[in-house]
């Protein structure tokens, strides 16, 4: 079988063995990013940010991404590597929060700088798609090893809701775009089934995301409000329009009218920042809603602990590592239940969440009231025996690429 998920017991066993400094490999390693902390908050950015801020302290790093905007000195402070910026490019996305193809082919064209810089192994997201064919033969003229993280991987139905009429291109570039990648990564077993259903001559490994024990401090526990009407809800993503945050301003519009003087929170930034603004006025939620952006670490630390149910209505999703943040802090998750939302997978039957089939106010009102009077104080230690920190996660991923260099 060509699509391989790691071992947990495997990759500690492994990691034991290579865990001396005479089996450690120093390795030259090119990141090329097309976004970084803290120009856009999501599950990828926090990923690269913890696997560079470890990769960094071992290994040669350079990193290849847009700094016009926000120098490396902010978006990876205090770490030990190269940058190198290959800006200014446009937006990402477009105002109505679809990829902007500009960007894509600015992207493509100046990603060219990573020829001629000596590298071990060059690792990169696999979007833009447009991009892989030639980001491929870049490591090539490098004689470099390539890996691939993919985030997750869209069906014919995604892109029909995404691109319409154009869905059958999506699908084609996609193929373009798997068939030039190699050495692939995906953060979950979700996304690692559709590769298996679909392609199963690509080697895939499973190295998931993992979650940070600095986010249980003690210090910032409070005790959970066990009052319906009064309830605290949390969204943590990207504003962007396949999350579906308009649907929670529906949602809050909808609990208001029946009589719930419910709090909503989103942190988070992205194109639709500001329509969600202008819907929460027409709605008269200025008093119930309020927004957070680029907040410290401590800061949304506080938000998860003084919150009672964490809402995610998002329809696609290759992990859905605020979900997991959520429950880290003992936090009730509702969640969209639908074939491209891994973080579904994240609720079970001993965590404490609910998993909703469809967007409907009165629905996720129902989930929501059962879950903020049931007792969560058991649900971290049930996660956590599922999961792995982030300095685990990142052995993992260290031991995956020097083994693609023993290899070569």
């Amino acid at each position: 079988m060509a699509l391989i998920s790691v071992s947990d017991g495997i990759l500690k066993f492994f990691l034991l063995l290579s865990s001396g400094a005479n089996s450690r490999i120093r390795m030259k390693i090119s990141i090329l990013l097309e976004a970084f902390q803290p120009e856009y908050w999501g599950g990828r950015e926090t990923r690269w940010f913890k696997m560079i801020e470890d990769l960094s302290r071992n290994h040669e790093v350079t990193i290849f991404a847009d700094f016009s905007r926000t120098g490396p000195e902010v978006a990876f402070p205090n770490m030990q590597l190269r940058a190198v910026n290959i800006g200014p490019l446009p937006e990402m996305y477009n105002s109505g929060g679809s990829r902007s193809i500009k960007h894509a082919f600015m992207y493509t064209f100046q990603a060219r700088r990573v020829v001629g810089i000596e590298a071990d192994i060059m690792l990169t997201d696999q979007t833009p798609l447009i991009s892989m064919p030639l980001v491929r033969i870049y490591a090539l003229l490098n004689r470099s090893k390539f890996s691939v993280v993919w985030h997750e991987l869209w069906n014919l139905s995604t892109w029909r809701i995404y691109s319409k009429k154009l869905a059958l291109l999506g699908i084609a570039v996609q193929s373009i775009a798997i068939m030039f990648s190699d050495n692939i990564v995906v953060p979950s077993e979700r996304v690692y089934s559709e590769f298996k259903s679909r392609f199963k001559r690509k080697k895939v490994t499973v190295i998931k995301n993992g979650f940070d024990l600095m986010l249980m401090s003690s210090e910032l526990s409070v005790i959970r409000t066990r009052d319906q009407a009064s309830v605290k809800l949390l969204y943590v993503g990207r504003l962007i329009s396949h999350k579906n945050c308009d649907f929670l301003l529906q949602l809050m519009s909808t609990a208001s009218r029946v009589g719930k003087s419910w709090k909503l929170t989103i942190v988070g930034s992205g194109p639709m920042l500001e329509e969600l603004h202008r819907m929460s006025k027409t709605e008269n939620l200025d008093q119930e809603v309020e927004f957070f952006q680029n907040i410290d670490v401590l800061t949304l630390n506080r938000l998860y602990n003084e919150s009672d149910v964490f809402v995610f209505p998002s329809e696609r999703e290759g992990y859905g590592i605020s979900v997991a943040e959520a429950l880290t802090h003992n936090l009730p998750v509702v969640v969209y239940d639908v074939t491209s939302n891994a973080s579904a997978d994240l609720v079970t039957e001993e965590v404490l969440g609910t998993k909703v089939s469809c967007l409907d106010p009165d629905a996720w009102i129902d989930a929501i009231e059962k879950l903020s009077i049931l007792k969560s104080d058991k649900i971290s230690a049930k996660f956590h025996e599922s999961q792995s920190t982030w300095s685990e996660i990142s052995k993992k991923y260290e031991y995956f690429l020097m083994g693609l260099i023993r290899r070569s």
